[in-house]
C-alpha cells in the first residue's frame, strides 16, 4: 500500500504543472551536483597540467571522484532508513545537500591548509553529493514512467553540464580573479538554491508503509541478468571515459592555454552536451532508442579517429573541434545508457540497484582513467586514441541489444 502523492507520471505527451515542478527541482539539484564534480573532474586536471605536473601525477586528482564509484556500499542504508521528519528519499537528499554545503564552506577557508587535510574535507563533500545523487536517482526511478525516463536521463546530463560549465569552465578561467574562496562560495550559492528545491521533492515521493528486506550479495548475484547488466555498465563507462575524459588534458599538450581551456572547452563543450542530450531525448520519444544509439555511437567513433589524427599532427584546431563536437555525441550516448540504467533499477530496492550499477560503472571509469594516464605516458596520444576508439566500438557492439531492450518508438 502506498500513500497518495503528486506523481510526475502521466499518460499524455505534454508534461503537466506537477511534472514541470518535479523536473525543475531535480534540475537545480543536478546543477549543484555537476558544479562540484565538474570542478573535480574537469577543472582540476587541466589546472594541474598547466602548472607543470606530468600526466601520471594529474591522474591522482581523479581519486576525489572515488565516492561516486563506491556509493553502492552505503546505498542499502538509503533503502532501509530515513530521517524522522522527512520522507525516505527526499530526506536523504536534503540532509546530504546540507552536508555538502557545510563542507564547501569549510573548504573556502582552507587555502593555506595542508594538502592532506584539504583532500579529506574534499572527500566528505564528494561522499555527500554522491549519496544525494543516489537518493535522487532512486526517487526518480520510483516516480517516473517508461516514457519519461529518457527525459529524466537528458535532464541529468543537461543539468550536470550546466554545473560543469561553472565548475569545470568558468571557475578554471577565472581562478586568478575570484581566488580560492570565490570558487567555493560560488558553489555554496548554487548548492543553497538546490537545497530549497530539494524541500519540494517530498510531495512527489511514493512512501511505502514497510521497508524493503535487506539485500544480500547472494540474492543480488542470483537475480536474472543482473551480473550481465553490471558487466555491461562497467564496460560502457570504462570505454566512454577512455575515449573522452582526457581530451582537455590532451589540448594542453597541444598548446592550448589554461584560460582558453576554461572558456572555450569548459563552457562551449557543456553547452554542446546539453544540446546533444536534449536532442537525444526528443528523438528517443519520437523515433525510438535504436537510431539514437547508432548515430551517436558513430559520431563518437569519428571523434576518436579525429583525435588520433589531431594528436599525430599536433593540430590544436582539429583537436579542439573534435572535443567540442564530440561532447554532443558523448551526451547522446550517455542519455541512452542512463535511461537503460533507470529501467534496470526498477524495484523495491531501487536505490541499491541503481547505486550498484551507476557507482560501479563510475568506478570502472575511474580505473580506466588511471590506466589511460599510464598508457599515454608510454604510448603517446595518437596510439592511445586509436586503441580507445577500438575499445568503444567493441563494447557498444556487445551492449547494444541490452541497451535497446524494451525500446518503444
Amino acid at each position: 500500500m502506498t500513500e497518495t502523492t503528486h506523481s510526475p507520471e502521466h499518460a499524455g505527451q505534454k508534461m503537466n504543472t506537477s511534472s514541470l515542478i518535479f523536473f525543475a527541482a531535480i534540475t537545480l539539484l543536478y546543477i549543484s551536483f555537476g558544479t562540484v564534480l565538474g570542478f573535480v573532474q574537469g577543472g582540476l586536471p587541466p589546472l594541474l597540467r598547466a602548472q607543470g605536473l606530468d600526466v601520471e601525477t594529474v591522474g591522482v586528482a581523479f581519486f576525489l571522484y572515488v565516492p561516486i564509484g563506491l556509493a553502492f556500499l552505503w546505498a542499502p542504508l538509503i533503502d532501509r532508513y530515513h530521517t524522522p521528519l522527512l520522507r525516505p528519499r527526499s530526506g536523504w537528499i536534503v540532509v546530504m545537500q546540507a552536508v555538502s554545503l557545510l563542507g564547501l564552506v569549510v573548504l573556502s577557508t582552507g587555502e593555506s591548509w595542508p594538502l592532506g587535510l584539504l583532500f579529506a574535507v574534499g572527500l566528505v563533500v564528494t561522499v555527500a553529493v554522491a549519496t544525494m545523487d543516489i537518493a535522487l536517482e532512486a526517487l526518480i526511478v520510483d516516480s517516473v514512467n517508461e516514457r519519461q525516463r529518457a527525459i529524466a536521463a537528458a535532464c541529468k546530463i543537461s543539468s550536470f553540464c550546466v554545473g560543469a560549465i561553472f565548475g569545470g569552465g568558468v571557475f578554471v578561467a577565472l581562478t586568478a580573479t575570484i581566488g580560492w574562496s570565490g570558487i567555493f562560495f560560488c558553489m555554496v550559492a548554487l548548492g543553497a538554491i538546490a537545497l530549497v528545491a530539494a524541500l519540494l521533492l517530498g510531495r512527489f515521493e511514493r512512501h511505502a508503509d514497510t521497508r524493503p528486506p535487506a539485500l544480500s550479495l547472494h540474492a543480488l548475484v542470483r537475480r536474472p541478468n543482473f551480473l550481465k547488466k553490471l558487466g555491461l555498465t562497467c564496460s560502457l563507462f570504462a570505454a566512454i571515459v577512455s575515449l573522452f575524459a582526457l581530451n582537455r588534458v590532451a589540448l594542453i599538450d597541444l598548446g592550448m592555454s589554461l584560460e582558453a581551456n576554461g572558456w572555450i572547452v569548459g563552457t562551449v563543450g557543456p553547452i554542446v552536451s546539453i544540446a546533444g542530450a536534449l536532442l537525444a531525448a526528443a528523438c528517443t520519444r519520437m523515433i525510438g532508442t535504436k537510431p539514437v544509439l547508432y548515430v551517436s555511437a558513430a559520431g563518437a567513433v569519428v571523434t576518436g579517429a579525429t583525435w588520433a589524427i589531431a594528436a599525430a599532427n599536433m593540430n590544436l584546431e582539429l583537436g579542439t573541434i573534435a572535443t567540442l563536437v564530440g561532447a554532443g555525441w558523448l551526451a547522446s550516448v550517455y542519455t541512452v545508457i542512463y535511461a537503460a540504467i533507470l529501467r534496470w533499477s526498477v524495484g523495491p530496492t531501487s536505490a541499491t540497484d541503481y547505486a550498484i550499477l551507476f557507482s560501479l560503472g563510475n568506478l570502472a571509469g575511474l580505473v580506466a582513467a588511471g590506466i589511460a594516464t599510464q598508457l599515454i605516458a608510454h604510448l603517446g596520444w595518437p596510439t592511445f586514441y586509436s586503441m580507445a576508439t577500438g575499445l568503444f566500438i567493441l563494447v557498444v557492439a556487445i551492449a547494444r541489444r541490452d541497451l535497446l531492450d524494451e525500446d518503444s518508438p
